[in-house]
């Protein structure tokens, strides 16, 4: 079993990903989620499909499994063989902060006004954003994502 770490690099240099505009993700976007759910290191199994992917005239498609069980993590890549990778925990997170509480700093849309220097609890976190509820005028309660980039982690 060959051994990768949870890197851009590492991910990208084994994982064949077709470009068809009808894949429901791109290439970057699923390798990020890979190092996300690693880094996170709670136990779950996701199935991906690659859509046809044409290589040397030949016409095909990879399915990939992405198996995490106490700790330790295994990307299968099934095709007319399959190769087990065991992928390794990184040092340190690059996706996952673990924030519990965080303050927005920065606005991108017009409803950003109604929470600019507001802080608020996480609910949820994925790849990019953090998932929170926030009680806006003319809607009441929601749950909203907002990107990583446009706040500031308190705790």
């Amino acid at each position: 079993m060959e051994t990768l770490k949870a890197t851009q690099k590492d991910l990208n240099s084994v994982i064949h990903w077709s470009s068809s505009r009808w894949n429901l993700k791109k290439k970057a976007d699923f390798v990020k989620e890979i190092i996300f759910l690693v880094e996170v290191g709670e136990d779950v199994h996701v199935e991906y499909g690659t859509g046809s992917y044409s290589e040397r005239g030949h016409l095909g498609g990879w399915d990939y499994m992405l198996d995490i069980k106490d700790g330790e993590a295994t990307l299968t890549e099934r095709k007319v063989k399959t190769t087990v990778y065991k992928i390794e925990m990184p040092k340190k997170n690059r996706f996952y902060t673990s924030a519990q509480k965080f303050k927005v700093i920065k606005k991108k849309y017009d409803w950003h006004d109604e929470i600019l220097n507001k802080e608020f609890e996480v609910d949820k976190e994925d790849e990019d954003s953090y998932y929170f509820q926030v009680n806006l005028k003319d809607e009441g309660f929601k749950q909203m994502a907002i990107n990583k980039k446009l706040v500031e982690v308190i705790k």
